[in-house]
């Protein structure tokens, strides 16, 4: 594993760390007023906004908002779908709430390292090596 990816999942995990308590913390409170469902989608993108801007500062070194930022909303709108479908699935099969929460942040957590790295803050350089 190299210096940089060792930079990079250091910086994701621990942005991430912090952006799933955002999340549980906000999909507990919207569940107090809206269906899970509804909450979990509010919640998710609460952690999405505090995700781009710890790993756009500091886990991928990003430089440009107006390449970045779009390419970060269909990324995480992707995985916001892949989020609230796992959490609906698991609730209407009648798993415990956190289960359905740990599934669905699981998956779109997979998805959104290796989307951030290939897509959205992909070097310019490092598409010519290939």
């Amino acid at each position: 594993m190299t210096a940089e990816l060792k930079q990079q999942l250091l910086g994701f995990l621990s942005g991430g760390i912090l952006g799933v308590c955002v999340d549980a913390i906000c999909y507990r409170v919207f569940m107090e007023f809206i269906p899970p469902e509804i909450a979990k989608g509010f919640s998710f993108i609460s952690g999405s906004m505090f995700s781009y801007s710890v790993n756009h500062r500091y886990s991928f070194q990003g430089d440009s908002h107006r390449r970045q930022l779009p390419r970060f909303a269909l990324l995480y709108f992707s995985s916001l779908m892949a989020n609230t479908l796992i959490n609906a699935l698991c609730l209407h099969q009648g798993f415990p709430k956190i289960a359905g929460f740990l599934a669905a942040t699981t998956t779109s957590t997979a998805m959104n390292f290796l989307g951030l790295k290939f897509f959205v803050f992909e070097r310019e350089s490092s598409c010519k090596e290939s």
